[in-house]
Protein backbone atom coordinates (compact mmCIF):
# COMPACT_ATOMS: atom_id res chain seq x y z
CA UNK A 1 0.00 0.00 0.00
CA UNK A 2 2.88 2.36 0.64
CA UNK A 3 4.12 1.88 -2.89
CA UNK A 4 0.85 1.52 -4.75
CA UNK A 5 -1.22 4.27 -3.12
CA UNK A 6 -0.86 7.82 -1.88
CA UNK A 7 -2.44 7.00 1.48
CA UNK A 8 -0.62 8.31 4.53
CA UNK A 9 1.08 5.88 6.89
CA UNK A 10 -1.65 6.68 9.41
CA UNK A 11 -4.39 5.79 6.92
CA UNK A 12 -2.62 2.56 5.96
CA UNK A 13 -2.31 1.63 9.62
CA UNK A 14 -6.05 2.09 10.04
CA UNK A 15 -6.77 0.18 6.83
CA UNK A 16 -4.91 -2.85 8.14
CA UNK A 17 -6.78 -2.75 11.42
CA UNK A 18 -4.57 -0.71 13.72
CA UNK A 19 -6.26 2.01 15.74
CA UNK A 20 -3.10 4.05 16.02
CA UNK A 21 -1.22 5.41 13.04
CA UNK A 22 1.76 6.11 15.26
CA UNK A 23 1.90 2.45 16.28
CA UNK A 24 2.08 1.45 12.59
CA UNK A 25 4.82 4.01 11.97
CA UNK A 26 6.87 2.88 14.99
CA UNK A 27 6.41 -0.83 14.27
CA UNK A 28 7.26 -0.40 10.60
CA UNK A 29 10.48 1.38 11.47
CA UNK A 30 11.37 -1.27 14.06
CA UNK A 31 11.00 -4.15 11.60
CA UNK A 32 12.32 -2.56 8.40
CA UNK A 33 14.88 -0.12 9.76
CA UNK A 34 13.33 2.79 7.89
CA UNK A 35 10.27 4.97 8.14
CA UNK A 36 7.23 4.32 5.97
CA UNK A 37 7.93 7.59 4.13
CA UNK A 38 11.52 6.70 3.29
CA UNK A 39 10.45 3.19 2.27
CA UNK A 40 7.85 4.65 -0.09
CA UNK A 41 10.33 7.06 -1.66
CA UNK A 42 12.99 4.40 -2.18
CA UNK A 43 10.65 1.84 -3.69
CA UNK A 44 8.69 4.22 -5.86
CA UNK A 45 11.97 5.50 -7.28
CA UNK A 46 12.95 1.92 -8.20
CA UNK A 47 9.62 1.30 -9.90
CA UNK A 48 9.78 4.49 -11.96
CA UNK A 49 13.43 3.89 -12.87
CA UNK A 50 12.51 0.49 -14.33
CA UNK A 51 9.82 1.85 -16.65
Amino acid sequence: MLIETNLTARDIGRAVGLNSGSYFYTSFKKYTGCTPDSYRKAHQAKIFDNK
